[in-house]
């Protein structure tokens, strides 16, 4: 009497559910990607600061008190003459602090004027300067310290400077 019908395979309307749910996972993905690259990037860039805010401590203790010697570059910044690793940061400047320095995000690399500005992901060494109570924003004032004293400057995104006392 009734016939079984053998029906081998999806539905068109179970199909494009499916593919609707892979598309918004895909989506999804691509959308979170950036931003854990960003975040990578900033980790980094932090961590960098941080290697070179103990790197001055330590100098700054060998030397009892005396002068410390700072070149930088990508990649790695020496004091006296001990190299400090700093990932892929780059290291812009070593100045000695001018009164009223005010370093602030930018597409321009440091400066030898009043108001510097630092890319994305690098890091800035002032010494004989101390960083503000406030140490992220858009701009950060530096203060004058003394020649043990050193400020490290970095940039993160979105748009932002932050500062850690050497």
């Amino acid at each position: 009497m009734f016939r079984k019908l053998n029906n081998k395979g999806f539905t068109i309307v179970e199909t494009l559910i499916v593919l609707a749910i892979a598309a918004t996972i895909i989506i999804v993905v691509l959308l979170a990607v950036p931003a854990l690259q960003r975040q990578s990037r900033n980790t980094a860039t932090k961590v960098g600061a941080g290697a070179i805010a103990s790197g001055w401590t330590a100098e700054v203790g060998n030397a009892n008190g005396g002068t410390v010697t700072v070149t930088g570059a990508t990649g790695s910044i020496l004091m006296n003459s001990s190299p400090y690793n700093v990932n892929s940061v780059i290291v812009t400047k070593t100045v000695a602090f001018a009164a009223g320095t005010v370093v602030g995000y930018g597409t321009t690399s440091v400066g030898a004027t009043a108001t510097d500005k630092i890319n994305v992901s690098t890091i800035a060494l002032y010494t004989g300067a101390t960083c503000p109570t406030t140490s992220t924003g858009t701009t950060v004032t530096l203060a004058a310290g003394t020649s043990t004293q050193a400020a490290i400057v970095y940039s993160i995104e979105p748009a932002s400077v932050g500062c850690i006392q050497g």
